[in-house]
């Protein structure tokens, strides 16, 4: 699925371009992974579970834009991805055809300037266009700053996973499941 390419500015001025990924960027997306992924614990795995090489990433985001029922949108500041977001179907079947899984990450130094917030609007938009009618996500619970964005949004809590993410130091970490009704 592709977008139309937009310039967007921030709450500090900065303007990003906000586009489909396309192959070109494998290189860069695979180092904003491995960056993201270093900054928080929020995000799903480590950097060193980060193991697909740039030929990988040229056919994953060749196959996500080809594929009608995904959503995949970067923000760009020159050719540094800097912010990305996903809806993916959860799967094939009729039965929830109607449902889609939203992932964002954002590199910290973009965070808290309204860009979480312009990715979820214009990727919402396009997932509604799609036919979805209810976007999940799963969030760890003491990201409070992401849990405050979603239900600004409209998300509601629906659910909750004890001990979902167990980190490096032992800690064990709630996952809560929101979800966001289209109808």
């Amino acid at each position: 699925m592709e977008m139309k390419k937009e310039y967007l500015s921030l709450k500090n001025g900065k303007e990003l371009l906000i586009r489909t990924p396309i192959e070109d960027d494998a290189e860069s997306m695979l180092e904003y992974l491995c960056d993201v992924s270093e900054e928080t614990h929020f995000l799903i795995r480590y950097v060193e579970e980060i193991s697909c090489d740039v030929e990988e990433e040229k056919n994953f985001i060749k196959n996500v834009v080809q594929d009608k029922n995904s959503v995949m949108i970067v923000a760009c500041d020159g050719r540094r991805i800097v912010g990305s977001i996903s809806i993916f179907a959860i799967g094939k079947f009729d039965k929830v055809r109607h449902r889609g899984n939203l992932s964002i990450a954002i590199r910290k130094e973009y965070c808290s300037l309204g860009l979480g917030r312009i990715l979820m609007n214009i990727a919402l938009v396009l997932a509604k266009e799609k036919g979805y009618e209810q976007i999940e996500l799963g969030v760890l619970s003491d990201n409070t700053h992401a849990i405050a964005l979603y239900k600004s949004m409209g998300f509601v809590e629906c659910g909750r996973i004890p001990h979902a993410f167990r980190l490096k130091n032992g800690a064990c970490i709630d996952e809560k499941l929101m979800a966001l009704f289209f109808s």
